[in-house]
């Protein structure tokens, strides 16, 4: 097993049979659980996937390296990349500089953090004098992550504001 920060260096291939994911020596990796699959096809086709995260990775990276040498990095398709690359663990690739690793917040985490309902975070985020972060929006789905430095930020900053409480 690897217990290091970095992913099991690739080939992997997926093992219809077993059901696993393992690499080129045969070592496992992951086992694909086909629980709540609509078909064997999809069952597949979610293993082979799998099996191509680390030449998805290479690539990915590459893509975004070209893509800050031609002075492309803000474009919406090179922020979803990064994005996705921060989802993985991974934000490091070739040619960029890396950046700390950030730890990101689905929604119920932000509201978990702040105590607050969703209805609360998002009109915060429409105040004009201290917004809440805006979230990044990782595609077209619903799907929206929090930077977690920026929201302890955001609280520390409303704290100090605060009058303290009475009893």
């Amino acid at each position: 097993m690897n217990t290091s920060t970095h992913p099991t260096p690739g080939p992997w291939c997926f093992d219809t049979k077993r059901g696993a994911i393992a690499t080129s020596a045969g070592e496992s990796v992951a086992v694909v659980c086909f629980h709540g699959a609509d078909s064997l096809a999809q069952e597949n086709a979610n293993g082979h996937l799998i099996a191509a995260a680390p030449d998805l990775l290479a690539a990915l990276r590459e893509l975004l390296a070209d893509a800050v040498r031609s002075g492309l990095e803000g474009r919406p398709a090179v922020l979803l990349a990064r994005a996705a690359l921060l989802l993985a663990g991974t934000d490091h690739h070739a040619g960029v500089p890396a950046t700390p690793p950030r730890q990101w917040l689905r929604l119920p985490q932000v509201c978990a953090l702040t105590t607050a309902g969703k209805s609360w975070l998002f009109e915060r985020m429409k105040d004009q004098t201290d917004p809440f972060p805006a979230g990044v929006r990782l595609s077209s789905s619903r799907l929206t992550i929090w930077d977690a430095e920026q929201v302890s930020a955001w609280m520390a900053r409303r704290t100090t504001k605060a009058a303290p409480a009475t009893d």
